[in-house]
């Protein structure tokens, strides 16, 4: 895929060498002006698959340092693309999604959504959210206030990390059904098989479905479930397969030089 940029012909693809592209199904950049540029009300996908997608509701683009903010009621950047479902991973097929995000300045609610896709159904939905115990703490054993989870309706996978408010975080989550734990998440350049909630473990099966679309910065289904007040999302890359530690060190290194995150 080629998108025009200031009379140029530039491959979105290859943006930079040490972003891996096999299995890359889905590549949103904020930092890339290929990606987006500000004023507009579409985002280009930078990977083959041409998911591009739409600012829903007028989330708000900041530039410097360059990010999306402005999640706070129903506002999200939604995959317009209608045959995303023969691209992106759905049932129980293996993946990897990575995000760089911020966290809101508070944490009062359960969930505040980074990505989320799929069925408003018991296991039939997917993605990457901050899951939180409204501020209280006492989320695993590092009593945290919030923690990286896997959203899947009904059932929540987490890694036990204490995150933040208002603190930019690279995060991976990877999923293959042969496994044991079928999940992981990674942060903070550490693996994280272990913490739960909604009953669910890091070895239950899932079942996404293909009602709706990837959004950023929300959930999939009413009441909205926004990354909130000062929540940021910077970039997030999908693959349609399992990586690596080593692929995901290499990803996550060089996304986080890209947006200043270490």
């Amino acid at each position: 895929m080629s998108v025009v940029f200031n009379n140029s012909t530039i491959s979105s693809f290859r943006v930079n060498n040490s972003i891996i592209d096999d299995g890359l199904v889905m590549f949103y950049d904020v930092a890339n002006p290929v990606s987006y540029q500000s004023g507009s009300s579409n985002i280009v996908d930078l990977s083959s698959s041409d998911l591009g997608g739409a600012l829903v509701n007028s989330p708000t683009f900041n530039l410097d340092p360059l990010y999306f903010t402005g999640f706070e009621d129903d506002e999200y950047v939604g995959t317009t693309n209608t045959g995303w479902a023969s691209v992106i991973p759905t049932g129980n097929n293996e993946r990897t999604i990575i995000c760089a995000f911020r966290t809101p300045n508070v944490f009062t609610k359960n969930y505040y959504h980074i990505l989320h896709y799929g069925n408003a159904s018991n296991r039939q939905s997917y993605g990457f959210a901050v899951w939180t115990n409204v501020g209280n703490g006492n989320i695993g054993s590092s009593n945290a206030d919030g923690v990286l989870g896997n959203h899947t309706w009904n059932g929540t996978f987490y890694a036990d990390f204490a995150l933040q408010n208002n603190t930019d975080y690279i995060g991976a989550i990877r999923y293959r059904d042969t496994d044991s734990p079928r999940s992981s998440i990674w942060v903070a350049g550490d693996w994280r098989t272990v913490g739960f909630g909604q009953g669910e473990t890091a070895d239950y099966s899932i079942n996404t479905g293909t009602t709706f679309a990837p959004r950023l910065g929300n959930r999939i289904s009413t009441p909205s479930e926004p990354l909130g007040p000062g929540g940021r999302i910077y970039s997030v890359l999908f693959y349609d397969r399992y990586l690596s530690d080593n692929e995901v060190t290499q990803i996550t290194n060089t996304v986080g030089a890209t947006h200043g995150i270490s």
